[in-house]
């Protein structure tokens, strides 16, 4: 459904990080959007991705998402301060 009736630069994003996942790639060459809905989406992703590997006790895909969240839940924290700058 986000397909047909989300923000099609949204959908991208999580598409791609879902996509690398699942090749097994590590976050290093992905860069964080400048979007915070962006953003938040990665977080998603990686949290969605999180319970199938949990559910599935596919034990690889959880050690990536692992190592993705490590590096990109660290700019959750960063969103919330950036909700407070004028204009938000």
């Amino acid at each position: 459904m986000p397909e047909s009736y989300g923000n099609p630069e949204i959908v991208a994003v999580k598409q791609h990080v879902l996509d690398e996942v699942a090749c097994g790639d590590g976050p290093e060459r992905f860069d964080m959007p400048a979007n915070r809905f962006a953003r938040a989406a990665v977080r998603l992703a990686l949290r969605q991705q999180a319970h199938v590997a949990t559910h599935d006790r596919n034990d690889r895909l959880g050690a990536v998402i692992a190592a993705w969240q490590a590096v990109h839940e660290q700019t959750a924290q960063q969103d919330v301060e950036d909700d407070d700058a004028p204009g938000h």
